[in-house]
């Protein structure tokens, strides 16, 4: 399974946005593999553009009990 989701917000002059992109992969009936990814970028002056630097990415295992 995948997912994409980009938000926008409306700033001053330039807008800022947010792009989330993940990916989960069934290893097994009860083990699951995860990667997403967050990306911010955007006019300083708004919530996503301050995040900028918090943008990330992480790689999870998921056991299923």
């Amino acid at each position: 399974r995948w997912n994409n989701i980009t938000m926008v917000e409306e700033g001053v002059g330039t807008d800022a946005y947010w792009n989330r992109f993940d990916v989960s992969y069934g290893l097994a009936d009860d083990i699951e593999g995860t990667v997403e990814f967050n990306n911010y970028w955007g006019n300083a002056n708004t919530q996503f553009g301050q995040l900028k630097d918090a943008s990330n990415m992480q790689v999870g295992v998921k056991y299923s009990f």
